[in-house]
């Protein structure tokens, strides 16, 4: 599974597991209803495909088109697919969340093989998909975020946090540690490396966990307090720092739908990962 497959599974599982809860049951209703509406879309645009590539020596195997009807005549769309408002309205807990889970596992088919066809039809007849594409404009899904997110998480904690770095000991503690630290060896390198990953690294970590432990898998809350302990910028430039950090996070989060931080986090690593494998433009954007 690819990185962007995987990243929007988990975005839509956040989702449904969210929409399962008391007290969401108006809200999953809405999220059936668009999702039986991007379904519906999504196989039409499929079979829009299979034709076009039909027509001059086709690219895509026949288990595509196999495929796309075993997904049209699923029991389980069928069943979600002809309920009204009211019949969803009427569904209990344990109903409900058989639904949602369902809606969730045909989204994940339909979506997984329309883009691999979309792959393997851009591979072989980019300039048919271009000019297919550009009469049939792209509908791009909108079941992994929720509108009401979009004031992403709450930064005010964070900086909190931030702000009690200034009278924590163990921020002390580093400074004191760096500054007894042996200069590099530069015809050892390894040793200093292996110094680095075994007792400086955790120590850097176990600052940056004070403000939230998830925050340790980026670079950019690192940095700082390395700095800090090797003495390139003072305490004031270090929280100024992770500050900037934080607020720069926070407007991803707010672009990208993100309640969480955790979530943040986890967008934050997956623009990287598709910006550093010059995947630019996907399927699907994130939004």
């Amino acid at each position: 599974m690819s990185i962007l497959q995987s990243h929007f599974e988990s975005r839509r599982r956040y989702i449904v597991d969210r929409l399962k809860q008391p007290g969401y049951e108006e809200q999953s209703i809405q999220w059936i209803q668009k999702a039986k509406k991007e379904i519906a879309e999504n196989l039409e645009e499929m079979i829009e495909l299979l034709f076009l590539d039909a027509e001059d020596e086709p690219c895509l195997p026949p288990i595509a088109c196999f495929m796309v009807k075993e997904l049209q005549t699923n029991k389980e769309y069928q069943t979600f697919a002809t309920m009204t408002d009211e019949q969803l309205q009427k569904l209990n807990q344990v109903d409900r969340e058989e639904i949602l889970e369902s809606t969730l596992q045909i989204i994940n088919e339909i979506t997984n093989l329309q883009r691999t066809m979309f792959v393997m039809l851009h591979q072989n007849k980019e300039d048919i998909l271009i000019g297919f594409y550009q009469k049939n404009p792209q509908k791009y899904s909108t079941l992994h975020y929720d509108e009401n997110d979009r004031h992403g998480f709450d930064k005010s904690i964070y900086q909190k946090k931030i702000r009690s770095l200034q009278n924590d000991i163990r921020v002390v503690s580093f400074k004191r540690f760096c500054s007894n630290e042996p200069v590099p060896n530069p015809e050892n390198l390894e040793a200093f490396k292996n110094r680095y990953e075994t007792v400086v690294l955790p120590k850097v970590q176990e600052i940056v966990s004070l403000i939230e432990p998830n925050l340790v898998k980026l670079d950019i809350f690192l940095n700082p307090v390395i700095q800090y302990g090797v003495g390139q910028i003072g305490l004031k430039g270090m929280l100024k720092r992770l500050d900037e950090n934080l607020t720069a996070l926070h407007e991803i989060s707010k672009v990208e739908y993100c309640p969480t931080l955790e979530m943040t986090v986890k967008e934050y690593l997956f623009l990287e990962a598709m910006n550093n494998a010059g995947k630019v433009k996907e399927l699907q954007p994130s939004k």
